[in-house]
């Protein structure tokens, strides 16, 4: 969910900054997974909104399609929300230029292997192959991970500037997952460190118990860390040297190729 920035940023403070539309986008945002229908009352609690503005926000998203409320008065997102979504995959060069290029190592590697950008302090899915039987199946195009406990989100911060990256986990709510789950900010920046060294990252079981993930970054024409590859695979085949050579070759692979901008070739 959108955070409310306190007074003091520039961009919020901004003539041009419209309020009522930040807003709307926050209260959109309380509807997720654990929250998938809202009573008005349960809205305003997450929303942080007073009921005359969460009202006319309420009233104005179910005149555009975006919200819809049953007969128990609970309210709910509708499918016209993919649409944004859609148009969001539809427009990214990135996304259009790597999905052939990992449907091909998908089918030739019969892994499962996404495509992960950056938002703030978490890492989204924009392109997602699954093998024939995945680990992590409510794994959908758009679900977003924290950065400091994923493979590609540490290999995206391995990228920047060492003091960046730490404000980026700084930032983050990091807690814990899993038994495994590193939560100390030196600790996973000795992670991001290893990701630098090694040109890839490794997280095992931190995200989702036997769950291992590894990833590798891609970059764009500049230079710049753009996105990364991603393959999960479970920790009971993560044993095997065989496997673990298999997947690291796979990230690393495909995204050299789309960092050059190679086109699939079957």
């Amino acid at each position: 969910m959108l955070k409310h920035k306190p007074s003091g940023d520039p961009a919020r403070d901004s003539k041009l900054f419209i309020g009522s539309l930040e807003k709307g986008f926050r209260l959109l945002e309380c509807f997720e997974s654990s929250h998938r229908r809202l009573s008005l009352t349960k809205l305003a609690q997450l929303s942080g909104l007073d009921n005359s503005s969460l009202q006319r926000l309420l009233h104005t998203l179910m005149t555009l399609g975006y919200l819809r409320k049953d007969i128990n008065k609970l309210y709910a997102l509708t499918p016209r929300m993919l649409h944004l979504g859609t148009n969001y995959l539809r427009t990214n060069d990135l996304v259009e230029r790597a999905t052939p290029l990992l449907q091909i190592a998908h089918a030739k590697s019969g892994e499962t292997i996404n495509l992960v950008e950056l938002d703030g302090a978490d890492t989204i899915f924009v392109a997602r192959f699954l093998a024939e039987h995945p680990i992590n199946i409510w794994i959908l195009l758009g679900s977003r991970t924290p950065v400091y406990c994923s493979a590609a989100g540490r290999v995206m911060l391995a990228q920047m500037p060492e003091t960046e990256a730490r404000a980026i986990v700084d930032r983050c709510d990091r807690r814990a997952f899993t038994s495994r789950t590193l939560t100390a900010t030196d600790a996973i920046m000795a992670k991001v460190r290893q990701a630098r060294m090694d040109g890839y990252a490794v997280s095992e079981e931190e995200f989702m118990e036997g769950d291992v993930s590894v990833g590798a970054p891609v970059f764009d024409r500049t230079g710049a860390v753009a996105a990364a590859v991603s393959c999960p695979v479970s920790t009971l085949r993560w044993k095997s040297a065989k496997v673990r050579q298999k997947v690291i070759t796979l990230v690393r692979d495909n995204a050299r190729l789309i960092s050059n901008g190679e086109r699939a070739t079957p």
